[in-house]
């Protein structure tokens, strides 16, 4: 499939990938600043958001540059032309953390791109899962890679997962009146706690 888009085209065509599974490869034309964001990488000034969500669904690279004179009339912007090829599962396994979940803490990390992520982040990710997931928390939304980030949001999953163990076991203990007590444990007054 080919395509000639602006900017407001290229964009949600990668965006889509998820959606058109059997789409393998892509050669889109677009805007040469949408270009670079679409195949930039980690560290790149063009490396954005966008630039994640494609490397979760596909590998992009610029492989041609198409300049403004050949169009009639001519436009004021250069053009890219741009290779999307499908990777074969995406790049962060679905099973670890949902798409949604990892674009939802990319996109608020790139929100704040300039603030380190233990700030940009700040209330989104819980103490440890920097640590657990091998992310310097000086670091910023533009260091990371898509692996990087899924790693984030995993650890952000597993530590939400030990977080909602410790909330039920708070309720639990609030209706016992017995710290630890879980259900069929013994109640501080010796009866059979069922919650």
């Amino acid at each position: 499939m080919s395509s000639a888009a602006g900017a407001r085209c290229g964009r949600p065509g990668a965006y889509h990938l998820e959606e058109a599974h059997q789409v393998t490869s892509l050669l889109v034309m677009v805007q040469r600043e949408v270009g670079e964001r679409l195949a930039a990488g980690a560290g790149d000034e063009a490396y954005g958001a966008v630039s994640v969500k494609v490397a979760y669904w596909a590998e992009a690279s610029v492989v041609g540059r198409v300049p403004a004179s050949v169009f009639m009339p001519r436009p004021k912007v250069e053009s890219a032309l741009v290779s999307i090829r499908r990777r074969l599962a995406p790049a962060v396994d679905p099973a670890d953390v949902k798409p949604e979940e990892l674009f939802a803490l990319v996109r608020a990390g790139f929100a704040k791109r300039r603030k380190m992520l233990r700030r940009s982040l700040a209330g989104l990710v819980p103490a440890g899962a920097f640590e657990a997931a091998d992310v310097q928390p000086e670091s910023r939304a533009e260091n990371l890679d898509v692996y990087a980030w899924g790693r984030l949001a995993a650890a952000v999953n597993a530590a939400g997962a030990v977080a909602g163990a410790v909330e039920a076991a708070a309720a639990l203990e609030a209706v016992t009146g017995d710290a630890g007590a879980g259900a069929g444990e013994p109640r501080g007054d010796g009866d059979a706690g069922v919650g």
